[in-house]
Parts: structure tokens; sequence; C-alpha cells
């Protein structure tokens, strides 16, 4: 039968976390990539999810290294049985030792082969996390001059627009005293206009009343020649 620590690149006395870190390593060599490239490698990463679920419940584990057991045993009966049948020689008694020697070696350099893999992996991996946590970094420093830009750009604008509301604000008193004092100086003018139709019109009503008056004395003193040339006329004397 298959192996479940065979297919792991484990030996049967692997700990739990051994198990953990060889199908971590193991899931971590079935990228997407590598799928789509050889789809031959979904059968192998099918035996390893199915050697992992077995190696990492307590109870399937134990009735696995029961069936690994009796495999072994039962290999062992039939080597001893075909020894016996066999004429003895002892290169042929040999043979099940060498081929499980052989067998060992082969186990031995598969699992080396699966640890180096496991630690060029957690190279690999541990570089990648150096190149994101790098260009994350990056990208947070050019997040940061890009905020700080754009807040001395808000700065700025904030100003300019500050300034500009002061020159609005400065212009549009200009302009409303620029009008007062136009209305004032309107104002000032009807009154000075106002004030020279009442001059001349006092002017004009005192010079009838000076006309008036000197006319009035100019008929009193017609008036009162006419009378002393009737008084003389009439009694020989200016006064009657």
């Amino acid at each position: 039968m298959k192996s479940a620590y065979l297919t792991l690149g484990l030996p049967g006395n692997a700990s739990r976390e051994d198990i953990e870190t060889a199908y971590l390593s193991a899931q971590a060599f079935f990228t997407k990539e590598r799928l789509v490239a050889a789809p031959s490698l979904l059968q192998r990463r099918e035996q390893v999810q199915e050697a992992y679920k077995v190696l990492s419940n307590a109870e399937l584990r134990a009735a696995h290294d029961r069936k690994l057991a009796a495999a072994t045993a039962a290999r062992q009966t039939a080597t001893a049985t075909a020894s016996v049948a066999s004429e003895p020689s002892p290169f042929r008694k040999l043979i099940p030792l060498a081929l499980v020697c052989v067998a060992l070696f082969a186990a031995g350099q598969w699992w080396v082969a699966q640890r180096e893999a496991q630690r060029q992996q957690t190279l690999l991996l541990e570089q990648q996390a150096k190149q994101l946590a790098a260009q994350q970094a990056a990208a947070e420093a050019a997040r940061l001059r890009e905020e700080e830009a754009a807040q001395r750009r808000k700065v700025q604008e904030d100003e300019a627009r500050e300034r500009q509301l002061r020159r609005d604000a400065q212009s549009a008193s200009q302009q409303t005293q620029s009008l007062v004092n136009q209305q004032l100086q309107y104002q000032r003018q009807l009154t000075q206009e106002e004030e020279r139709r009442q001059r001349q019109a006092k002017q004009e009503e005192q010079q009838r009343q000076r006309d008036a008056e000197s006319a009035a004395q100019k008929q009193q003193a017609r008036d009162q020649a006419q009378l002393r040339n009737l008084c003389i006329i009439n009694h020989g004397r200016p006064n009657c």
C-alpha cells in the first residue's frame, strides 16, 4: 500500500509539527502556474492532501500505521516462505535486506530532498515577504509624500483663496466708499444749489422790496410836488 509518510517525505515517527510543515511546504509547491503548466500535478496534490488528512487525524494515522505494519509483516512472511521453498543461498537471503536498504536510502534521500525543497521554499517565501514589505513601505512612503503634497497644495490654495477674498473685500469696500463719496458729493452739490437758489430768491425779493420802496418814495415825492403846485396855484403858498 502507498505510505502517507513517503508521500509527505516524513519518517514514521514524525511529529504533528513536522506533518504540518511538510504539508504546507508541499502545498506551496503546487502553485496555480505550475498546475496550469503541468496538469498531472493535480493527482500528486490530491495524494498529498489525502496523506495529510490521514496523518493529521490520530485515529486515521493509527489505522494507517497498523495497515503498514500488516503489509510489512505480510511481505516478510512471503519472503521467508519463498526462501524456505527455494534452495538456500546466502546471496538470496541478502536480497530482501538489500531491497530494504535501498528503499530506506531512497526514502531518506527523498525526505532530504523534501526538506531542502521546504528550506528553499521557506527562503523564497521570506524573500518574497521582504520584497512585499519593501514594496508596501515604498508605497506607504509614496502615499505619505502624496498626502503631504496634497496638504501643501490645499494650504496654498486656501491662502490664495483667502488673499483673493481680501482683495475682493477691499475692492468692494473701495467701490462702496467711492459710491458713498459720490453720493455725499451729489448731496453737497444739491444743498449748495438749493442754498444758491434760496440766496438768489432772497436777493431778488430784497431787490423787489427796494425797488418798490424806491418807486413808492418817488411816487410820494411826485404827489407832494403836485400838492405844492396846487397849493401855490390855488392859495399862493406851498402849504395849504
